[in-house]
């Protein structure tokens, strides 16, 4: 299963830089995010924000205003509530990517929001009390400060990576030594074959072969190649 991404809105509390916005729907159209709702915002419309919306002017344009957080929570079924104040006791903290993995079942049928505070001080304990989860970006100071519009980033990332089909993990298949030790050995074979004369002699070389190799950890299929060019070479010197 995974995250449905249709059902996502991204809420902002009284946004008051247009930059900000120009670059939170500059995300929004990267990661697929397609409702942003803002309550009581200052005037957004600007050359700043167009600037830093860059090819995402329709994203930008699209964004719905509301009066009050009432108003806009209205048809929201799931309400997360971002902060960056951690509280003794109180609702379900999750980091973004947690948060994410959490929703995937209720983003099928419901309207999830990801709430998030003004850029001056953020979300009023008012309206956390009317979330029904909070979410934290961890990080690596005690007092941090992450822009708005960096913090819409992550979300938007995290959800975008829950709504996608994950690419195939690449299947190690590591060689034996005995693999290994069959190829030093056809090298040894073959290399009496070639124009080649090793000052040292033919030990020295391979010596040399495994000290390279063997920063590396060959593949079953790396041996095979390796046994085909040397049959390829011992076929064109019979």
């Amino acid at each position: 299963m995974k995250f449905n991404q249709d059902n996502l809105i991204i809420l902002i509390m009284e946004p008051q830089s247009p930059g900000n916005l120009g670059s939170i729907a500059r995300a929004a159209k990267n990661m697929g995010v397609t409702t942003i709702r803002l309550i009581n915002p200052a005037p957004f419309l600007t050359e700043e924000a167009y600037r830093l919306a860059h090819g995402s002017k329709e994203v930008l344009e699209s964004f719905v205003c509301f009066d009050t957080l009432q108003e806009a929570i209205a048809d929201i079924q799931v309400l997360v509530g971002t902060t960056m104040r951690h509280r003794e006791k109180q609702w379900p903290m999750y980091e973004p990517k947690e948060l994410a993995e959490h929703l995937i079942p209720h983003s099928q049928e419901s309207k999830i929001g990801i709430l998030f505070g003004r850029e001056a001080h953020g979300l009023s304990n008012d309206e956390l009390r009317l979330c029904h989860i909070l979410s934290c970006i961890p990080t690596a100071t005690m007092y941090p400060a992450i822009n708005l519009a960096q913090a819409v980033m992550i979300y938007n990332y995290e959800f975008f990576q829950a709504c996608t089909t994950k690419p195939a993990v690449y299947s190690w298949n590591p060689a034996q030594k005995s693999e290994e030790e069959s190829l030093y050995k056809k090298m040894e074979e073959t290399l009496p074959l070639l124009p080649i004369h090793p000052k040292k002699g033919p030990a020295e070389f391979i010596a040399l072969f495994r000290r390279v190799l063997g920063r590396t950890q060959l593949e079953s299929r790396d041996i095979r190649i390796f046994h085909k060019l040397f049959d390829l070479i011992r076929k064109a010197q019979s």
